[in-house]
């Protein structure tokens, strides 16, 4: 099998040494990246594509739970831990609600704690692949046998292939479809290969607005993301785009937007501690006035009485 990717992120040059170190990561199936920031981590993550996290919590630029909360984004199947200091729990309980596995106090590091809390991230982060690889397994396997996969099924794959290796989810699903099929394996990227046995090649319009939904789902974060940025990014026309996103999907594109930023704010809500203004910041609005305006007016309460009801 070939080594997963390993994200260390510290921002004491001396600690990040001696964690790319302590370990020979090699091994034990890690190929190790390294950062000493949140905000280089990100870009090391996106660049990298890692499947584990080992980050600090206190970080200057962007802490551990900002870059988490991006990272997790991304890709939710992501095995994180946090090094903690002594003063750091507050944080670090936040975290965990947020998504990260376990910590470790930074004095109690020792080369046998950190194989051993490496082990149960690698074992975590391949034990979701097997499940995820199951269950899509039955889902594509149900389609092609009686109603066909709808196009935002499709999607969701898609979704699910880019957050594994292709050695780990797309090559040994397309692989066991085709055993239980009597199909050819595919030559060629899971997905196509699955909308040419489910019917037929993906649509223009249905490839337009799966990119549109792609590109709000990785940028909604940004409180000046308009249609034209969509539409520029994806080499059609404003226009265009808004009225075939509209035909396929029965919303616009801003009623989109603001779904996902909506459904994102409900999550951070229920699961973490942050203030309403960081919550507002993270799910792209610019003030927390607007925010509450916006998320009271769609779902029926203020963020603060959400909060207080998911809590109860």
């Amino acid at each position: 099998m070939e080594p997963l990717g390993l994200l260390i992120v510290e921002d004491d040059r001396f600690i990040l040494r001696d964690l790319e170190t302590i370990v020979d990561w090699a091994a034990a199936g890690l190929q190790p990246v390294t950062a000493m920031n949140g905000r280089q981590g990100l870009t090391r993550f996106q660049e990298h594509s890692p499947a584990l996290v080992i980050t600090d919590v206190r970080m200057p630029f962007m802490d551990g739970i900002e870059m988490l909360d991006a990272i997790r984004r991304q890709n939710p199947f992501v095995e994180t831990m946090f090094l903690s200091a002594f003063d750091d729990y507050s944080l670090v309980r936040e975290g965990l609600r947020g998504g990260a596995r376990d910590y470790i106090l930074k004095s109690d590091i020792s080369p046998s704690l950190m194989l051993q809390k490496a082990e149960e991230l690698r074992r975590a982060y391949l034990e979701s692949a097997a499940d995820q690889l199951s269950r899509w397994k039955t889902r594509c396997l149900e389609g092609l046998r009686c109603a066909p996969m709808p196009e935002s099924e499709l999607d969701e794959l898609a979704g699910v292939c880019s957050c594994f290796p292709a050695s780990l989810f797309s090559r040994p699903l397309g692989q066991a479809i085709a055993q239980e099929t009597g199909c050819e394996p595919p030559q060629e990227p899971l997905i196509p290969w699955l909308q040419a046995l489910n019917g037929g090649p993906e649509s223009e319009s249905a490839a337009l607005v799966r990119q549109a939904a792609a590109f709000i789902e990785q940028h909604y974060a940004d409180p000046a993301l308009k249609n034209a940025d969509i539409s520029r990014c994806i080499g059609v026309s404003e226009r265009k785009l808004s009225e075939v996103f509209r035909a396929e999907r029965g919303q616009t594109l801003n009623d989109y937007l603001i779904d996902v930023r909506i459904k994102t704010a409900k999550r951070l809500l229920r699961e973490t501690e942050l203030r309403i203004y960081e919550i507002a910041e993270r799910s792209g609005y610019g003030s927390s006035a607007y925010f509450s305006t916006a998320f009271t007016r769609t779902v029926g309460v203020s963020p603060a009485d959400y909060r207080r009801e998911a809590q109860k």
